[in-house]
């Protein structure tokens, strides 16, 4: 085995500038860190305003929808009734269940 090799003892000023080196790239470290949450944290705010901006439309045109709604309804019970007065398929099933009377 190679025996160890120990560094030469630093200067005081050679200490001070090593720390120093790393408290710069913590600094660009922090600065990158925070540009990111910034950016994160506008990226999260847009499902929020399409909920908010939905909520909005809904409130403002709630009339709208539910006259929607009940013409939807309407037609599809006009529609119901319409294919039951023409002999729907209940009427043609209870035609071949029921037994003729003698």
């Amino acid at each position: 085995m190679s025996p160890k090799v120990t560094p030469p003892p630093q200067t005081l000023e050679q200490k001070l500038d090593r720390i120093v080196l790393h408290l710069e790239r913590l600094d660009k470290r922090d600065k990158m860190r925070t540009i990111g949450g910034g950016i994160r944290f506008f990226v999260n705010l847009i499902p929020l305003a399409l909920f908010l901006g939905g909520g909005w439309y809904f409130i403002n045109h709630t009339e709208e929808f539910m006259k929607m709604i009940a013409d939807q309804a309407a037609s599809s019970a006009a529609e119901y009734t319409k294919n039951q007065t023409k002999g729907g398929i209940f009427d043609q099933l209870m035609k071949q269940v029921t037994v003729p009377k003698k």
